[in-house]
């Protein structure tokens, strides 16, 4: 009660201290106005408070003109001054790409559990959208999609040993510790949710996708579910491992890199062609973890995550909110194929700061401060 006491009060003071125009004095050229000095905005002017003869009148006010975003050549020793340009330059760069490259997706095998309804079932298209942002790299020539409920679990796990060559199937029970699709549910809430996506020996993508019992209510989860974006995320996972697996690699691309990149590249497939929409989910998508972060706390995250691990004082959601943020300043600065291109160089045995530093010229820690710093800013000034 105390502290909620003294921060009323703070506001409380803020609020007197503010030089406030009374509600029936409208602001607009020639207007009287109580204070030289005092400034208002309205419809994108803003109108100054100025002494004319004896009276104090409004001025004839200065049109805010806010500066289109645009596609700008960045690099790491100019990326702070053109921070806002780097959304719509990632954004402008895949959507072209989309609209010029055909996808060259493998065949897709999708099967619903009988009780199972998804909220999104055009699977081909998110899929294919994906394909055309990555036309340089290679795609599993076959897809099995496994989509089923809670309801569902018993039949879920029957057709993936039906579809599956056995060698593969017996891999991927060996990989879980047993069957593959309960890995997606809750017996204790009797719900499926979210997906995984595994390649096992043969090279196949495979998706189980678990469908949840009803529709989730936090910020972003309805475009997530509904419009392809969570079938992109997954179908992508899938381009990811191809450079790597099955290659002795003692470390993959750190947990922020892997599911950033599979955030930030399912908002620009299904975003291609609305960059409003591609920018509020980028900026919602951070909303309940990284916003009220500072950059120190942005530099600590990215010093000390690495493949599986996330220290205990962050929340794990991170690995995707914050990490597709510092996704976009990557693919800012190289294009997308970074993302696959990380990937490829690990598999054939560099460290992750080796990949970083071949890759893009710098290294990796004095990268962090410089992205740490980018990415707080631009939050700051939403």
């Amino acid at each position: 009660m105390l502290k909620r006491r003294i921060a009323f009060l703070a506001i409380f003071s803020l609020i007197l201290s503010l030089p406030l125009i009374p509600a029936n004095a409208a602001t607009k050229a020639g207007g009287t106005c109580k204070k030289a000095g005092l400034k208002s905005v309205v419809s994108n002017k803003s109108f100054t408070c100025i002494k004319s003869g004896n009276k104090l009148v409004w001025n004839k006010g200065v049109l805010i003109v806010k500066s289109a975003p645009k596609v700008t050549d960045l690099t790491f020793n100019n990326l702070f001054e053109n921070r806002k340009d780097i959304s719509y330059t990632v954004w402008k760069r895949t959507s072209d790409s989309i609209k010029v490259n055909k996808s060259k997706a493998g065949d897709i095998s999708i099967f619903t559990g009988p009780n199972t309804k998804p909220y999104y079932d055009d699977y081909q298209k998110p899929v294919s959208q994906v394909s055309k942002i990555f036309p340089n790299d290679l795609e599993a020539k076959k897809i099995l999609v496994i989509r089923y409920n809670f309801k569902d679990l018993d039949w879920a796990e029957n057709t993936a040993k039906a579809e599956l060559l056995p060698a593969d199937y017996n891999q991927l029970v060996s990989y879980a510790r047993g069957p593959i699709a309960i890995g997606n549910c809750d017996s204790l809430t009797a719900n499926c949710s979210g997906s995984r996506q595994i390649t096992p020996p043969s090279g196949v993508a495979v998706i189980l996708q678990g469908v949840e019992n009803s529709m989730r209510r936090e910020i972003n989860a309805a475009l997530v579910f509904t419009s392809g974006m969570l079938e992109a995320h997954e179908y992508f996972h899938s381009l990811q491992r191809i450079p790597i697996m099955d290659r002795g690699i003692e470390e993959w691309p750190h947990a922020w890199f892997r599911e950033g990149g599979a955030e930030l590249v399912q908002n620009l497939a299904i975003s291609f062609d609305n960059f409003a929409q591609y920018k509020k989910f980028l900026i919602d998508d951070c909303y309940y973890t990284c916003k009220s972060m500072t950059s120190a706390q942005f530099e600590e995250f990215l010093n000390t995550a690495k493949e599986e691990f996330v220290p205990a004082k962050f929340d794990s959601w991170l690995n995707y909110s914050l990490g597709s943020h510092v996704i976009e300043i990557l693919a800012a600065v190289k294009g997308t194929d970074v993302l696959i291109d990380m990937y490829e160089e690990m598999g054939n045995g560099l460290k992750f700061d080796e990949a970083f530093a071949k890759i893009f010229g710098i290294a990796w820690k004095d990268a962090i401060p410089i992205i740490a710093k980018t990415i707080h800013a631009n939050l700051q000034d939403l």
